[in-house]
């Protein structure tokens, strides 16, 4: 579900959990919640996971997970172009 038409902006969880919480790194760009409300981030720093899709997991005690080797990846398009 994508953080602009959520329950929650994109705007609040940057203030929630990157400012207040600092429970995601500032340079993870969250873009999307999954089901049970896990927020769903793009990595941008610079490295070999750059540009991976990550989910953290605030109900439980799970580390961070890549769940996707990119945002085309996770929407199912070649190119972000195809859009």
């Amino acid at each position: 579900m994508s953080l602009e038409y959520g329950n929650l902006t994109l705007e609040l969880v940057i203030n929630t959990h990157q400012i207040l919480e600092q429970n995601i790194p500032t340079d993870y760009l969250p873009f999307a919640l999954d089901w049970s409300d896990n927020i769903l981030c793009l990595n941008l720093k610079i490295g070999n996971e750059y540009g991976k899709v990550i989910e953290f997991y605030f109900d439980t005690d799970e580390e961070p997970e890549i769940i996707a080797s990119s945002l085309e990846d996770i929407l199912g398009v070649n190119s972000i172009d195809e859009m």
